[in-house]
């Protein structure tokens, strides 16, 4: 009974984020996809939103984040109503999965490995980050009500983790608000949630450039990838979730071929909610928006007075949750430690360290026993598509590229021992790159495939 009540609570919240989402993009979802982008930004939304909530109702935050929940959930419904009064005309047949024995093989292996996820994730338990860096905060958040300045007094290094972004920590104390208690141990059924809006959002992202067989190829290749479906991801970590969020942010970028089209689409609010899921979150909403703008740049005939003036309100949602991200961090008046400041002495040691993280951070990319052959085949693939891919693949593949090199060029201003930061981090930085780098990789595979026997490598 336990089990279902903590299932239920999460469900609970998951869908109330979807709600929120409908509201945030002013239509009701239809079909995997659309729930999928629309639960990802309403829970970016609730999270960017808890920061003015925290000031405007100190202690009340977290009751009017359920408030507005249940608001969005009231709205789906009316929205609904007269669609649900209105019989529906009789259809053929029911609606079914394509008569494609492949396709529904690698389905049915993709819905193995969901429910596997489902059973290991509730098994495994909260590794070291889930519980001092999320959980702890969730638990303050459930008691406090709000976002504050304060910590454990005896702790001091660690009052850095109140400058982290609080979308997990919301969800868990949310989920432990339904529930009526905190409890450490039971907060990783909403976890279940984002590895499913990945999977569908990998699959979106797929379809846009793919047939649908090679696009369930690539979803269950993320779905094999052990940073993504154990280790971490059942740990209770927030990569997997951020993986979701890149997922379906390339899912649009692809389908609207690097259009944020307007404030209403999904895109401007799935790169601004990167902000508030994790650290590293603004990295990636940055490069993410430089992508778009060198695809832009270089489009023939060139739009790009057009694409500003039909872009403006899109970017001006981005800019709001950049905005909110950093007004909080200067807030908090954390100083993180982890990090040596831009300086001509950190300059000097990143300089002496430069070819340590080079070697260590290409160590743990290509160990066959973390990746297998994934992102040596990314490597081959990203060249390939940069040499003769279409423009919007030769964008991903070169923004995935450049933000790997990013991330671990991050490491040569580390206080703590390299080494030991960078085992202890690189691969999950590269889990949240993962959906993208799979449909770059699927996509040269299948054009490999289906090249006609004899044709050299060039052909088309």
């Amino acid at each position: 009974m336990t089990f279902l009540v903590d299932v239920l609570a999460a469900a609970a919240v998951a869908a109330g984020y979807a709600f929120v989402g409908e509201l945030a993009l002013g239509r009701p979802s239809h079909g995997a996809a659309a729930w999928s982008a629309s639960f990802l930004v309403g829970a970016g939304s609730c999270a960017a939103l808890l920061f003015p909530l925290s000031l405007a109702a100190p202690g009340h935050a977290i009751d009017t984040e359920l408030a507005l929940l249940l608001f969005a959930a009231g709205a789906a419904v009316w929205r609904r109503r007269n669609r649900w009064r209105v019989p529906r005309p009789a259809t053929v047949g029911p609606t079914r999965f394509p008569a494609d024995p492949v396709a529904r093989l690698l389905l049915a292996a993709i819905v193995s490995l969901a429910l596997f996820f489902a059973a290991f994730n509730l098994w495994y338990g909260n590794s070291w980050d889930s519980v001092q860096v999320f959980a702890t905060r969730a638990k303050m958040l459930f008691h406090q009500g709000g976002l504050s300045r304060w910590w454990f007094p005896e702790d001091a290094y660690d009052a850095r983790l109140l400058a982290y972004p609080p979308m997990i920590s919301l969800t868990e104390a949310l989920v432990s608000r339904v529930r009526g208690t905190f409890d450490f141990d039971r907060l990783k059924p909403i976890f279940f949630f984002f590895y499913a809006s990945l999977l569908v959002s990998t699959y979106a992202a797929g379809r846009a450039v793919l047939t649908r067989r090679w696009a369930l190829v690539a979803v269950l290749w993320i779905a094999l990838l052990p940073e993504l479906m154990t280790r971490g991801a059942a740990g209770g970590y927030v990569d997997m979730p951020m993986a979701a969020y890149v997922a379906a942010s390339v899912a649009v970028v692809l389908e609207k071929n690097g259009a944020l089209e307007g404030w209403r689409s999904p895109l401007p609010w799935l790169l601004g909610s990167m902000t508030a899921v994790k650290q590293e979150g603004m990295l990636l909403a940055v490069l993410a928006c430089g992508a778009i703008a060198a695809y832009w740049i270089g489009e023939r005939p060139r739009r790009l007075a057009e694409r500003l003036r039909t872009n403006v309100s899109a970017m001006a949602v981005i800019a709001a949750f950049m905005v909110s991200r950093v007004a909080y961090v200067q807030w908090t008046g954390v100083h993180d430690k982890t990090w040596g400041p831009f300086d001509a002495e950190h300059v000097s040691k990143a300089l002496q360290n430069l070819g340590a993280v080079i070697g260590l951070c290409l160590h743990y990319m290509l160990d066959p026993r973390m990746w297998g052959l994934f992102w040596p085949a990314f490597l081959v693939a990203a060249i390939a598509i940069v040499l003769s891919g279409p423009v919007r693949l030769r964008v991903l593949a070169l923004a995935t590229s450049t933000a790997a090199a990013l991330e671990a060029g991050l490491f040569l201003f580390t206080n703590w021992d390299i080494q030991v930061h960078i085992e202890g981090a690189y691969t999950r930085l590269l889990a949240q790159l993962a959906p993208a780098a799979a449909v770059v990789i699927v996509f040269v595979a299948s054009r490999i495939w289906s090249m006609p026997a004899g044709s050299g490598a060039g052909a088309p």
